[in-house]
């Protein structure tokens, strides 16, 4: 059975047209060929990061750049400020650890933005603090931080380090204004594109302190990539067809207008949340901080995640994603990002208000689909 509504957090649907172009004829990445489209490609992803920064693609999943990120820009030893509320800031902290940095966690509580105070008041109470690592949109809770808010009470000489692997292209960013020294995307979120096909993009200054890493890395020596990238290559053979891909769907996304996707996802995204609270669901992420590419919900008294998500997805053709951790049995998670549309989001909910009913939950059906209507047409 193939999924009909993917409505994760990633991976996300791709569309045919880009699929179509993984099908073209693979060619020489040593070649001319791939010049010309590495080219291409690293032109469109500095405009759809909207960074004058250098970027460097890696044939990886994101937790992969995740790990490009840290072995490139610290030394055995020196302190880390992990910011940590949901499952993937916790990944970066553990990444560390593995490489012998000496990793400071501050936990903020799960689907809340941080306490920016204590996180000031925590600086200034290290000597020496390397680095911070932060993600911007934590979809195992629906959150998105304040990266503005961190890059203001860091010091300067501080890198700071951005997970922006679900977040970037449904969130506003200003990379280069606001001094983020290494931010990583993947290819399976807002890209839309099937996963494999990581990019990072680091600042002058996290260039710099590659220099001075004593942090094992042969993989993911970024030097290696800036060395074959101003040759117009990788270092490794790479994820060709992703490559191709990947060209095809910025130029896309640049005829549209990069600047239209943020406000797509959170159109989309309101939509999404109104249809929810319609069905009297509660959504577990604070107000104020909910991200544009997922919405958790928790599970009504009485109903099981597990079963609300096999119903949807075996009869109805929808998968939703299940909670992660400690939330695994209490909230469900509505992914909204990449190529959806109103249509696509009033299906999802339509199947979600049908798949309740059945379970047993009091619905009034169509009350969600219609307060998502609301939202498409102004009038909510």
């Amino acid at each position: 059975m193939q999924t009909k509504y993917l409505a994760l957090p990633g991976p996300t649907m791709v569309n045919n047209e880009v699929l179509k172009e993984m099908t073209s004829e693979v060619f020489n990445h040593r070649g001319k060929d791939f010049y010309k489209v590495l080219q291409n490609l690293t032109e469109k992803t500095q405009q759809f990061l909207n960074t004058k920064n250098q970027v460097y693609y890696l044939t990886a999943s994101g937790t992969g750049a995740m790990e490009c990120a840290i072995v490139n820009s610290f030394s055995r030893g020196d302190k880390l400020l992990a910011l940590i509320n949901g499952a993937f800031g916790q990944r970066y902290a553990d990444i560390a650890k593995t490489y012998g940095l000496e990793v400071i966690e501050f936990h903020g509580k799960w689907g809340q933005s941080f306490d920016y105070n204590k996180i000031k008041n925590t600086i200034d109470e290290i000597e020496n603090l390397a680095g911070i690592t932060v993600i911007q949109g934590e979809t195992s809770t629906g959150v998105v931080n304040d990266l503005k808010k961190i890059s203001e009470i860091k010091d300067e000489d501080t890198l700071l380090i951005v997970d922006g692997i679900s977040s970037i292209g449904a969130e506003y960013i200003d990379i280069d204004g606001w001094g983020i020294d290494v931010i990583i995307t993947g290819s399976q979120k807002v890209l839309a594109l099937p996963p494999g096909l990581a990019i990072a993009c680091l600042s002058d200054k996290a260039l710099e302190a590659y220099n001075k890493s004593d942090l094992p890395k042969y993989y993911w020596d970024i030097g290696k990539y800036k060395k074959f990238a101003e040759q117009g290559q990788t270092p490794y053979t790479p994820a060709i067809s992703l490559i191709k891909a990947a060209e095809k769907q910025l130029e896309r996304m640049a005829e549209q207008g990069m600047g239209k996707e943020v406000q797509r996802h959170q159109i989309i995204a309101k939509m999404t949340r109104e249809g929810i609270k319609a069905l009297g669901l509660e959504l577990f992420t604070e107000e104020g901080c909910r991200s544009n590419v997922v919405t958790p919900i928790k599970s009504p008294h009485g109903i099981k995640v597990a079963e609300l998500r096999k119903l949807m997805l075996e009869k109805y053709n929808v998968e939703v994603a299940g909670g992660q951790g400690k939330l695994k049995e209490t909230v469900f998670r509505i992914g909204h990002l990449g190529n959806v549309d109103p249509l696509f989001m009033i299906s999802v909910l339509t199947a979600l208000e049908m798949s309740l009913m059945e379970l047993g939950y009091d619905v009034d059906l169509g009350t969600a689909s219609k307060a998502a209507q609301e939202v498409l047409y102004n009038k909510k």
